[in-house]
């Protein structure tokens, strides 16, 4: 007999998303752990807001060796004449339980772009092992790649173009954040959101950028030549985030990533590497052209020698919604409600920057330097300015020697994938900070 068990019971679901053009929702629940599925009834034209009270408690026995398998996934579909379409799903971890017990509505998730898809009223009853730090939830993220992008950013990867966005969904935000708001573009950017033609053309073209960007591609995977254009993830730990970037590194080289932070969750990529040309690298395109964001900037993944750790470093370094370093605390609250062991620390563009984090590894950032290395030949070079900062401005970018560091050892991490190293590319990013970039740095 197995020592180990697991619970289910459904109640009901509020606010689902409509797959339905003409009628009610037929809703269903197929509820899985490990190979095991099981599915409640069709439940006829329910609607959005089903009630679930009539189906049986779906149990699990959990063979010893399978106790580290703690993903239970709960997914809602509509059931049509000859199939049946997704509505929202959600992943638990059950390592995540309070005393293996958890009773109360969990958030489904479709498409950060599209909104949420509504909640689920369940009980879950196990006695598997608690883990520290371990969250409730998994966090569902989506890449999406580019080849067309790449073309225009100067991305290159394994000799191949390639941009990618990655979309990563957040259901606490709008609770942690309520009513602050970052809308602070000057007049230069404020046409951007006019009620004018021009305000409305502007906007048309981000959002259309937005899409390309963000779309899932149509072609099914066995007629798409290469890599698929988006791939589905469920994290549930800081390195987990780490690893869907690859650590911020490309031909182990430290990069700096543009981002915005939205009530459906957080939209980023890696800026650019030819700045005249990286249009799609764009606070207000991975905002799809939404007239206010929760926050706004760039970030990058730096190693403490000292703590011998990474952490996530994030700024406000945003021209177009110029956002207030006084909500870095609901950022840094967001993060680690979503991945409670992951470091993260925020720095304000308009302050200097500490004096201790000038000692972490990370990117290769001074705007004065990358400015001098884009001078003409003959052109007089300035020197290199440690720790100016001045007004928010477009996120920049960057270019920096180290690679990823084992966060127990310090030692360099291999990527996942062996990159040549890309000459052609600029070692600078026109950023506002200083770190230590040589990748054989000993303190």
């Amino acid at each position: 007999m197995s020592q180990y068990y697991i619970k289910v019971k459904l109640f009901d679901a509020k606010d689902l998303h409509n797959t339905d053009f003409v009628g009610k929702l037929d809703p269903f629940v197929e509820v899985k752990y490990l190979d095991e599925k099981k599915t409640t009834k069709v439940y006829k034209d329910a609607g959005l807001n089903p009630s679930f009270l009539h189906s049986e408690e779906f149990t699990w026995n959990v063979p010893f060796k399978k106790v580290l398998d703690t993903s239970l996934s709960i997914k809602v579909r509509d059931s049509d004449l000859l199939s049946s379409d997704f509505v929202g799903q959600i992943v638990i971890d059950l390592a995540g339980l309070t005393e293996g017990d958890f009773k109360g509505y969990l958030p489904l998730f479709r498409d950060a772009a599209a909104g949420g898809a509504g909640s689920i009223n369940v009980h879950i009853q196990t006695n598997i092992p608690k883990k520290e730090s371990a969250p409730l939830i998994f966090t569902p993220a989506r890449i999406r790649n580019s080849k067309m992008a790449g073309l225009f950013t100067g991305v290159t990867v394994n000799n191949a173009t390639e941009f990618n966005t990655y979309e990563v969904q957040m259901s606490c935000v709008a609770d942690i954040f309520g009513d602050h708001w970052n809308a602070n573009y000057d007049a230069e950017h404020a046409v951007l959101f006019d009620d004018s033609v021009k305000g409305k053309g502007l906007r048309t073209i981000l959002m259309t950028e937005h899409l390309a960007l963000y779309r899932d591609g149509s072609r099914q995977k066995h007629f798409r030549v290469g890599d698929r254009r988006m791939e589905k993830k469920w994290l549930n730990s800081g390195d987990g985030f780490l690893e869907l970037f690859n650590g911020a590194l490309r031909y182990n080289i430290r990069r700096v990533y543009t981002y915005v932070l939205l009530d459906t969750g957080m939209f980023f990529s890696e800026t650019g590497i030819k700045l005249s040309h990286d249009t799609v690298s764009k606070h207000a395109v991975h905002a799809n052209a939404s007239p206010r964001v929760r926050m706004a900037g760039t970030f990058r993944v730096c190693f403490d020698p000292k703590e011998k750790k990474e952490i996530l470093v994030m700024d406000n370094d945003s021209g177009t919604y110029r956002p207030t370093g006084d909500h870095f605390p609901m950022v840094i609250q967001v993060m680690n409600k979503v991945f409670p062991d992951l470091d993260v620390v925020c720095i304000n563009c308009l302050e200097p920057q500490p004096e201790h984090m000038k000692r972490w590894i990370g990117p290769r950032e001074c705007k004065a330097e990358y400015e001098a290395s884009q001078s003409p030949k003959g052109t007089p070079r300035t020197s290199v300015q440690s720790g100016q900062s001045g007004q928010p401005s477009a996120a920049g970018q960057s270019r920096p020697e180290a690679s990823r560091q084992s966060a127990n050892t310090g030692a360099p991490r291999e990527s996942r994938q062996p990159q040549k190293k890309d000459e052609s590319n600029p070692l600078v990013y026109p950023g506002n900070w200083v770190w230590v970039w040589r990748s054989d740095y000993i303190e």
